[in-house]
C-alpha cells in the first residue's frame, strides 16, 4: 500500500486530488497539509511514501519557495518520493525540480487523472515526465463564459458551493447554514446546472480551473 500525503494551500485542489485517489486499490491518503510547516511536520509524523504538493506553499520559515521546500524534503526525507502539482510551466524551474530529485512534475492545466499515471510510474521506480498543456487561443472567451455562469449563481448557491468545495459534506453544510439537507441539495443541484457541470468531480475541476472557490 502506497501511503500518500497531499499538500496545497487551496482546499479545492486537495479535494480534487482526493476524489481521484479515493477507492483506487494500492493507494492510501494518510494526511493533508495546507502550508510548508504543516507539510514538513506531517511528513515526519506520518512517514508517507509519496508527497503530492504544490510548488509554492505558504511559509513563515523560508520554505515557501518551491525549490527550497524540495531541497529540505529531499535532504531530510530522502526515502519519500515527491510529485510537484503546479500551475508553473517554466522549463527552467521544471528542470531544476528534476535536478533536485523530484519524481515527477504535474501541471494543473491537465486532467487530474494524470496523477494516476504518475503514481503508476513511481510504482515501477520510474521518473514521471509530463508536458504542460497549452491553453487554446479561445481561453479568454472560456474564462469569460465561466465568469458569466458564476454570475448567475444566487448568494445561497455560492455559499453552498464554497462550503462543498472546502470539503464539507451536504449534511454538515445544512447544519452550518441552518437549512434542511433537502434545501442544501436543491441549491447545489441548481448551482451545478447553472455552471453546466454534471458530477461532483466536474464541479471540483471547475473550481480548480477557474480558481473561484478559495
Amino acid at each position: 500500500m502506497t501511503r500518500i500525503l497531499l499538500a496545497d494551500d487551496h482546499q479545492v485542489v486537495i479535494l480534487g486530488v482526493r476524489n481521484v485517489l479515493v477507492g483506487v486499490a494500492g493507494y492510501q491518503i494518510v494526511g493533508e497539509a495546507t502550508n510548508a510547516a504543516e507539510l514538513i511536520r506531517k511528513t515526519r509524523e506520518l512517514a508517507p511514501d509519496v508527497i503530492i504538493t504544490d510548488y509554492n506553499m505558504p511559509s513563515d520559515d523560508g520554505y515557501g519557495d518551491g525549490l527550497a521546500l524540495v531541497q529540505y524534503l529531499r535532504r531530510n526525507f530522502p526515502q519519500v518520493r515527491i510529485l510537484i502539482h503546479t500551475m508553473i510551466t517554466s522549463p527552467v524551474i521544471v528542470a531544476s525540480l528534476y535536478e533536485e530529485g523530484v519524481s515527477g512534475v504535474l501541471f494543473k492545466s491537465r486532467d487530474l487523472a494524470e496523477i494516476l499515471n504518475a503514481l503508476s510510474a513511481l510504482d515501477k521506480n520510474q521518473i514521471y515526465r509530463s508536458t504542460p498543456q497549452t491553453l487554446p487561443s479561445a481561453y479568454p472567451e472560456q474564462a469569460q463564459d465561466a465568469s458569466a455562469r458564476i454570475a448567475r449563481l444566487s448568494p445561497k448557491e455560492l455559499e453552498v458551493l464554497r462550503h462543498f468545495l472546502s470539503g464539507t459534506s451536504v449534511g454538515e453544510i445544512a447544519r452550518i447554514m441552518n437549512r434542511s439537507v433537502k434545501t442544501v441539495s436543491t441549491h447545489k443541484i441548481a448551482a451545478m446546472r447553472k455552471l453546466d457541470v454534471e458530477t461532483d468531480h466536474e464541479l471540483v475541476m471547475f473550481g480548480v480551473n477557474h480558481d473561484v472557490f478559495k
